[in-house]
């Protein structure tokens, strides 16, 4: 029994030492993309997506805040999202989808494509502009 525990182990220990043995490195990490896949089309097509968290749009508390608060969030948005420019925006934490509706207003480019309906007060949408 001894005799086999020891062979057993001798051969394990040769396995483990026959790995050990010194290898060229690969010129280039195998997890990375190589140039072809970098210039893809899809990097070409030139479509913008951005995601943002409007943290409880409209009015930035979950009781929405004054009506001049929400005001200001709306108008912050609508210059940001000018500024941002994607062809798709993913919005997360709209507390009044309603309030959407203004910005879709002040926007024409975008439409109002899915407002979610999850239990609780906070849903997300996408915008999205006409192809």
């Amino acid at each position: 029994m001894v005799r086999r525990v020891s062979l057993a182990l001798i051969a394990g220990l040769c396995a483990l030492l026959a790995g050990c043995g010194e290898q060229e490195k690969p010129q280039q990490d195998a997890a990375l993309p190589d140039a072809a896949v970098q210039n893809s089309a899809v990097q070409d097509s030139g479509l913008r997506i951005a995601a943002w968290n409007l943290q409880w749009f409209p009015g930035k508390t979950p009781s929405g805040g004054s009506a001049a608060e929400q005001a200001a969030h709306a108008l912050a948005v609508i210059s940001e999202l000018k500024a941002i420019d994607a062809d798709i925006v993913l919005l997360q934490e709209i507390r009044d989808p309603a309030a959407l509706q203004g910005i879709t207003k002040a926007l024409p480019e975008y439409s109002l494509d899915v407002v979610s309906d999850f239990r609780g007060n906070l849903e997300v949408a996408i915008l999205s502009r006409a192809p």
